[in-house]
């Protein structure tokens, strides 16, 4: 059984998503990491001039990184390109099965795909200039001729496996991780809510004392709560466990498909669940704009 070989075009809008992911994670860490950094430092209340250059410095590099989120916008090339790539590989499987629309001559639906991929990068004008991998590589694979063209018994073997299996399998797997990083960040968010709390209430007690770190751990806080708002793993963990649910449940119907047109309604079925999730990253490139 071969492996997915996915059009040039689905490949370049699926680099481009990763690569602006990392880029947009990757800043928005060292933005809230030199925020903490320079609450850390404050606490030393220190005239030393070294400190004080010290914090200019993280702090000027803070406004860069928020300076640069907000211009180059890597979410919304994130969430657009991951749309597009989604919605190419949804086609794509469509193709492969023969499901509808592309259920036709052989000819017809080559057309039909090609048609398709003309329209997405029409309607990402703004994303598809810089789709730039891939340029030379087929946006109709011999894979997914000979694997339209095999017997409707192979192109289920094959849609189960590597489509149906591999997205419930991501789509469990994800649930967990997410569910994990949502419960793990929530504790680390209340502790410092708590220690910000605790020495506050001591420092009534003790105001001749200096060294407070309340500014450190609600700065903390705050920039916990923003990575966790940026990453949504309650939200991911929700959607992903309902779509794996119901991934499971197509599955256990899959006894029930003898012929084409059943077939067809199968796949046009699993497809409508796994677009779910890509009707949620087209909504959040709407929202980032």
């Amino acid at each position: 059984m071969f492996e997915p070989e996915y059009p040039a075009l689905y490949r370049a809008a699926d680099k481009l998503s990763i690569d602006q992911q990392k880029l947009f994670c990757n800043i928005l860490i060292l933005n809230l990491s030199c925020l903490t950094v320079g609450a850390l430092i404050s606490l030393a209340n220190s005239k030393n001039t070294w400190l004080t250059v010290m914090q200019l410095v993280v702090l000027s590099a803070s406004l860069c990184c928020s300076l640069c989120l907000s211009y180059f916008r890597y979410e919304k090339v994130w969430y657009s390109s991951r749309a597009i790539a989604e919605s190419i590989k949804t086609m794509t499987w469509r193709y492969v099965t023969k499901a509808s629309p592309y259920g036709g001559k052989a000819q017809d639906a080559k057309d039909e795909f090609l048609k398709v991929l003309k329209l997405t990068l029409k309607q990402n004008k703004d994303i598809a200039g810089k789709l730039d991998q891939y340029l030379t590589e087929p946006q109709i694979t011999d894979w997914m001729n000979e694997a339209r063209n095999s017997k409707l018994e192979d192109r289920k073997k094959v849609y189960l496996t590597k489509r149906v299996k591999e997205q419930h399998d991501w789509y469990a797997f994800k649930t967990t991780i997410n569910k994990k990083s949502a419960g793990k960040y929530f504790c680390y968010l209340i502790t410092s809510n708590i220690l910000a709390v605790i020495f506050s209430v001591v420092k009534i007690f003790y105001p001749s004392f200096e060294y407070w770190p309340i500014d450190f751990f609600v700065t903390l806080a705050a920039s916990l709560l923003a990575w966790m708002q940026a990453k949504k793993y309650s939200e991911h963990a929700s959607s992903y466990a309902l779509a794996a649910h119901e991934i499971s449940l197509l599955r256990s119907e899959v006894g029930e498909v003898k012929n084409e047109k059943a077939f067809n309604e199968f796949v046009l079925n699993a497809e409508k669940a796994f677009s779910r999730e890509h009707t949620q990253w087209i909504a959040r490139k709407d929202k980032s704009l």
